[in-house]
């Protein structure tokens, strides 16, 4: 109905779906739901709806590991933002552009930096907007580039930064992860220096921690 009748409720409804579709599985619903809202003719006359609809398609096609696809809708969600000069959905949409880099494409230098470039752009603005949980999940969001791309004290430092920063605002989900990030720069560390035993006693037990929090 929404389709036919009321394109910005088409668009809201998208953004409100968003997570419903991707936990329940129903992702290519979900993508095709979005990107025929997006397509209305007047889509771009209710800019608040369509910035939030980009954003949910760039999700769902992100949890679709199609990293062209989502990096395409945040690009233009980055846009719209811009536009709107919407300071919290501009660090969002570059912080969640990093992802389609660091996650789905980190294969060399080039996409590790793409990746270090929209988190520390999304970083620049947290800290502006004093937004301490954006500033932990960008630390985190580093903290695996690195990993990622082999830069092990880097990885660890950051990683162990989110986790002091995610611990400060009781986001226990969060120090879970950062624990996890810790445990494996602490692994890897300790792969790459002929399995010393401190370093994997050290991540053995973030690992457990992680656990403990995700149980």
């Amino acid at each position: 109905w929404a389709m036919a009748n009321d394109t910005e409720a088409a668009l809201r409804l998208v953004h409100d779906l968003w997570r419903f579709w991707q936990r329940r599985g129903h992702l290519v619903e979900g993508i095709e739901r979005a990107e025929a809202a997006l397509a209305l003719p007047d889509a771009e006359d209710h800019p608040e709806a369509r910035a939030d609809a980009l954003s949910a398609a760039a999700g769902v096609a992100y949890w679709l590991a199609d990293a062209k696809r989502s990096r395409a809708h945040y690009e233009a969600e980055v846009v719209a933002r811009q536009a709107l000069d919407d300071r919290p959905g501009l660090a969002d949409a570059h912080y969640g552009i990093s992802f389609t880099w660091s996650v789905l494409e980190l294969k060399n230098a080039d996409t590790a930096a793409n990746a270090e470039r929209g988190i520390n752009a999304a970083l620049e603005i947290y800290r502006e907007l004093g937004n301490e949980a954006g500033v932990a999940r960008c630390e985190w969001a580093l903290a695996n580039v690195y990993w990622g791309n082999g830069r092990l004290p880097e990885a660890r430092t950051h990683a162990e930064h989110a986790r002091e920063l995610f611990q400060a605002i009781d986001d226990r989900f969060m120090v879970g992860w950062a624990s996890y990030t810790v445990g494996l720069a602490e692994l890897s560390d300790a792969l790459v220096n002929s399995r010393e035993p401190a370093a994997l006693e050290r991540a053995q037990r973030r690992f457990i921690e992680a656990l403990q929090i995700f149980e």
